[in-house]
């Protein structure tokens, strides 16, 4: 994809998902219901701003993705987002016996990854970006609209996932279909402490935690980390 330009700040890498050669689209009902009687509600402060800036290369395009997170995650509202999110109660508490009643229980690592995931799917919506920019959002400001693109779902569950305390990484592909590169999702480390695999997460298809691009579709790909020192020297 080649686009002249990017806007930070008001809200995406790539509109990658309708090129994956159509097969893995769908639609779907957003709602911002998503923690029961506990909606997340973000409050952001004053109108959104954007800095526009011209860019040459993959590298500065995920530039901008990587800038997003390593924002996103120095916001308290992410933690207080990821923390409600993980926290929704199926059972009332009982205090006497510390039961907290939670849908997903503590140290439940793959729960809690999925929990991030199937909120983002249900409260999210899918939009493309500007037509000839690509656009980047904070985590805040894509909860805020509910709608995003596959760069705004890797940034906000990139940061939600961060702030409990899970490694993750971004995946960048360019499909057989295409000249440039043209779909990014993330990858989160499991268990956190100590990662042994790293599950997929691309929540801009219609398809479950873990699902990822089929090889005979990628032509070539990447992955990079939001903490490597490279990315905050820009």
């Amino acid at each position: 994809m080649n686009v002249p330009q990017f806007v930070m700040g008001i809200g995406s890498l790539v509109a990658g998902v309708t090129t994956l050669h159509g097969a893995i689209r769908g639609g779907r009902r957003s709602s911002l219901r998503g923690l029961g009687d506990r909606p997340v509600v973000v409050s952001a402060v004053g109108s959104p701003k954007a800095i526009i800036r011209n860019v040459a290369n993959i590298d500065e395009r995920l530039a901008g993705v990587m800038e997003m997170i390593n924002k996103s995650i120095r916001d308290p509202q992410t933690r207080m987002i990821s923390s409600q999110i993980v926290s929704t109660r199926c059972s009332s508490p009982n205090e006497l016996s510390g039961n907290g009643g939670w849908c997903v229980k503590e140290k439940d690592y793959n729960g809690e990854v999925k929990a991030v995931f199937n909120w983002m799917r249900a409260n999210v919506r899918y939009v493309r970006d500007i037509h000839t920019i690509d656009t980047f959002a904070t985590a805040a400001r894509t909860i805020q609209a509910r709608a995003g693109d596959c760069d705004d779902y890797t940034i906000t569950m990139g940061a939600l996932l961060m702030s409990l305390g899970y490694p993750v990484r971004t995946k960048t592909i360019r499909t057989t279909d295409s000249d440039d590169w043209n779909h990014i999702y993330l990858q989160v480390g499991l268990p956190p402490g100590k990662p042994t695999k790293w599950m997929t997460l691309d929540a801009s298809v219609p398809r479950p935690a873990g699902w990822e691009a089929p090889k005979s579709m990628i032509a070539q790909s990447r992955v990079d980390y939001p903490e490597d020192q490279k990315w905050k020297k820009r």
